[in-house]
């Protein structure tokens, strides 16, 4: 749990380390409107709205967005997120940066909260090319699948065992992955926190095609990123949740 005063400092450094980084900051409305003013869509994600507005660009924003949960009900979530845009590739430049940030961020969180960030990575194309249309087995734990894939030869046991469990060193995914992503490496030696890997998440939007990651912060997940691709234009990004947190 965090009190109001501490989730302000982490709001507040947030912003400062995005404006030190040379992020600008931009807004999009919350309502779309059709040309006779009309609402027709209350926002529901900042990344794809940004990667089509503003390419070859680093920005940041805050706000509020809405989503449907698997209930039914809408549900509001307030971010704080950096985008790094790119009309065709990013850079390895690009990785550095995102990575900078938020070793940053992390440091000035654990400071305010006396908590370190846990990071969980993982690479959603890495998955889909080494598994292909076995990927859905893995991305819902169906071990029963998994075993007849082992079982029949289709599947070697120690792939199955490092897309399956949760890794502590990437070492451990090189030894069995002959090329592991560029961006998965470049990221995970530059993030300075604590790191596991689990290369069976599942994305929380289809736009993701690479490096994917997820904070935690004692126990409560409150961040996400990654690579993705929209609309022709590549990007890294991340934001944060700050109503995921329990106010004391």
């Amino acid at each position: 749990m965090l009190s109001t005063k501490n989730l302000r400092k982490i709001e507040f450094r947030t912003l400062e380390i995005l404006e030190e980084f040379g992020f600008e900051e931009i807004h999009i409305p919350l309502i779309d409107f059709s040309s006779d003013r009309k609402a027709i869509q209350i926002r529901e994600d900042f990344t794809s709205e940004i990667a089509k507005i503003f390419p070859n660009r680093k920005v940041y924003y805050r706000g509020s967005i809405l989503r449907t949960t698997s209930f039914g009900k809408p549900r509001e979530i307030y971010q704080i997120g950096c985008e790094i845009v790119r009309e065709n590739s990013i850079l390895k430049d690009d990785i550095f940066i995102c990575t900078d940030v938020l070793n940053s961020i992390a440091d000035d969180i654990k400071k305010i909260t006396g908590y370190s960030i846990v990071l969980m990575i993982g690479h959603y194309g890495l998955t889909i090319d080494t598994l292909g249309e076995n990927s859905d087995f893995f991305f819902r734990k169906d071990t029963t699948k998994i075993s007849e894939l082992i079982e029949s030869g289709k599947l070697r046991k120690d792939i199955a065992q490092i897309f399956f469990k949760v890794i502590t060193n990437i070492e451990e995914i090189k030894k069995v992955i002959q090329n592991v992503p560029e961006d998965l490496e470049i990221f995970s030696s530059r993030f300075r926190g604590e790191k596991i890997y689990n290369l069976s998440e599942k994305v929380e939007k289809s736009y993701y095609d690479g490096l994917i990651f997820y904070g935690f912060l004692d126990g409560m997940k409150f961040l996400s990123g990654g690579r993705y691709k929209i609309e022709n234009k590549e990007g890294i990004g991340f934001s944060i949740n700050l109503l995921s947190f329990e106010i004391i």
